[in-house]
């Protein structure tokens, strides 16, 4: 999973800009909400108010991007900290709503024929983890599942997943897509603004 490490200060002309580098809004909303694990602000001795001033910054800056993310609309929101937000205690609090909503979403789609069977059912829930899990993966590794994957996943021959289960399945992705736009839309307008 992504670390703090995958991006490099930005340099200025006049030296290390005060303002969070972020190159990407999963980066600073993954940053934001990092456990506080810098230095005390108060320091005794070396070049103290230095970092204390460098310290202040970047929590004004993570507040910033906190309040951004805090106005977004509710399933919107907790996908974003499902996705993008280091893991949690609420990290699969957050995936278990992603889910029951991709759920919903799909049984308005189907028809009586295929709710009826307990096992198709149990395979939508499944598949609604898998492509929640698919799409977290995709966002920081840039790397879908394989057909053949998702298919081990689902406990099903991989030639019969996209005759059975593909059109579901992109339905799935197009939802969990627009919620990766959303989710990272307003984080990269505020980061337009701050730069």
């Amino acid at each position: 999973m992504a670390t703090t490490d995958a991006y490099q200060p930005a340099q200025q002309k006049n030296g290390t800009n005060l303002v969070l580098p972020w190159r990407s809004a999963k980066i600073a909303w993954h940053e934001a909400f990092m456990s506080m694990r810098s230095k005390p602000l108060v320091q005794c001795e070396g070049n103290g108010s230095v970092d204390n001033l460098d310290q202040i910054g970047r929590s004004l800056e993570k507040g910033i991007v906190q309040d951004a993310v805090a106005k977004l609309p509710k399933p919107i929101r907790e996908w974003g900290m499902y996705c993008y937000a280091p893991d949690h205690a609420k990290t699969e609090t957050y995936k278990s709503r992603v889910a029951d909503r991709l759920y919903a979403l799909l049984v308005e789609q189907l028809d009586d024929t295929y709710l009826k069977s307990r096992i198709r059912c149990i395979r939508l829930v499944t598949m609604c983890n898998i492509a929640i899990e698919e799409c977290k993966n995709q966002q920081w590794t840039g790397e879908f599942y394989s057909d053949y994957k998702r298919a081990q996943l689902l406990g099903i021959h991989h030639q019969n997943f996209q005759r059975d289960y593909g059109q579901l399945y992109g339905s799935m992705q197009e939802v969990l897509s627009g919620y990766c736009g959303r989710a990272l839309g307003g984080v990269a307008r505020l980061l337009c603004e701050i730069n």
